[in-house]
């Protein structure tokens, strides 16, 4: 149980601080964003997969609805759809990607996003009942 909560901790910071630069960089560009005060929530939509992206999302929307941000997740079962929708400013960010996928895909289609924060990784096993060793 320990190891799953530090997990989910670690989980929680790592996703504040893409988050935080997500929104730094997507309110650079928007001028109704670089006018909000202290009243003013900013909204901010961001495209992901279902899972985990999007559940990473909304496991933070409260805690950033404090800080004034407004988060509108917006789910793509399709994640071939999530550079398409910012390309066309359907969405403000995208949060799906690893860097490598990303530059190959800017590369063959054109784009020019600011990478704000990389995507985490998850920590992936291998098992089996056969295999003893990665030699086999």
């Amino acid at each position: 149980m320990l190891k799953k909560s530090g997990l989910r901790k670690s989980t929680l910071i790592l996703s504040l601080i893409v988050l935080a630069g997500l929104f730094a960089g997507c309110s650079a560009g928007r001028k109704e964003h670089t006018q909000t005060t202290a009243h003013q929530a900013v909204t901010v939509k961001v495209g992901a997969a279902a899972v985990p992206h999007a559940e990473i999302l909304n496991f933070i929307k409260p805690k950033l609805k404090q800080e004034g941000i407004n988060l509108e997740v917006i789910v793509l079962d399709d994640e071939g759809q999530l550079n398409p929708a910012l390309q066309a400013k359907q969405i403000d960010a995208n949060y799906f990607q690893h860097l490598p996928h990303y530059e190959s895909v800017a590369k063959e289609k054109g784009y020019n996003f600011v990478v704000a924060a990389k995507v985490h990784i998850e920590p992936i096993g291998f098992y089996s009942q056969k295999i003893k060793a990665k030699e086999e």
